[in-house]
């Protein structure tokens, strides 16, 4: 998102703080990081964007 110009709220760049967390609204991300719990992983309702990426062939986003 950074190279295509948005600018990105993020802090640890590692999947720790939470700060870059936001809504999936369709897709299935591939959860990286390590503060969501397996509950919230599986729900597939929110990700890091800082670590994290797609698992589906398209991933929106609330930004």
């Amino acid at each position: 998102m950074e190279s295509a110009g948005l600018d990105v709220l993020y802090d640890c760049q590692r999947g720790d703080c939470g700060i870059c967390q936001c809504g999936v609204i369709a897709g299935v991300p591939d959860h990286r990081d390590v503060i969501l719990s397996d509950e919230e992983k599986a729900s597939n309702k929110v990700m890091q964007i800082c670590v994290s990426r797609a698992k589906s062939e398209r991933l929106v986003l609330d930004l």
